[in-house]
C-alpha cells in the first residue's frame, strides 16, 4: 500500500467562487510507489471527500521517481515536490480551469539534495530536508526567481 502525502489547494490558486463565496478546493496526493502525483476535487460545501465513482485524476506521471513530500504555494501558484531519487527539489507552476488542475514544466530549485519533506511559507521561501546529510535547508523566493539552485 502506498503512503499518500497531502496538500490542500484552494483560495488564491483558484479564483472561481462557489455559492458560499469560497474557491474550489482540491486534494493533491503523491504515490511514491507509482512515481506520480494525482488530485481530487473536494466538495464545495465542505462535506467529506468521497469520490462518488470519480477516480483520482493524474497531475504528474512523468519526471518523478519516488515523490514523497508536497507543498503548495497558493499565492504564487506553485507545487513543490520532494523526490529523494531525483537528488534535487523540484517545482511546477500550477494552474486551473474549472474543476481541472494542471502543471507546467518541472524546474529544479535545489540541486544535489535528497529531500523527502518540503514546506513553503507565506513569503515563498521553501524549507526542505537533505536527509543523508541530516540537514534542514532553505531556498528563498529571491533565489528561485534568480534561478539559483544551490541552497
Amino acid at each position: 500500500m502506498a503512503v499518500l502525502f497531502l496538500a490542500a489547494v484552494g483560495a488564491a490558486l483558484f479564483p472561481g467562487v462557489s455559492a458560499f463565496g469560497e474557491s474550489q478546493k482540491f486534494l493533491i496526493v503523491s504515490s511514491a510507489l507509482k512515481g506520480r502525483v494525482a488530485y481530487l476535487k473536494l466538495p464545495a460545501d465542505g462535506s467529506p471527500a468521497v469520490s462518488n465513482g470519480e477516480a483520482m485524476r493524474t497531475l504528474i506521471d512523468t519526471g518523478l521517481v519516488f515523490p514523497q513530500g508536497l507543498a503548495v504555494d497558493e499565492y504564487r501558484n506553485r507545487l513543490f515536490v520532494a523526490d529523494p531519487n531525483l537528488t534535487g527539489l523540484v517545482m511546477y507552476p500550477l494552474s486551473s480551469n474549472g474543476d481541472t488542475v494542471s502543471v507546467g514544466n518541472q524546474q529544479i530549485i535545489a540541486a544535489g539534495v535528497q529531500t523527502r519533506a518540503v514546506a513553503v511559507d507565506g513569503l515563498g521561501n521553501v524549507v526542505f530536508t537533505d536527509e543523508p546529510n541530516s540537514r534542514i535547508m532553505r531556498v528563498t523566493s529571491e533565489m528561485i526567481a534568480a534561478g539559483n539552485t544551490k541552497p
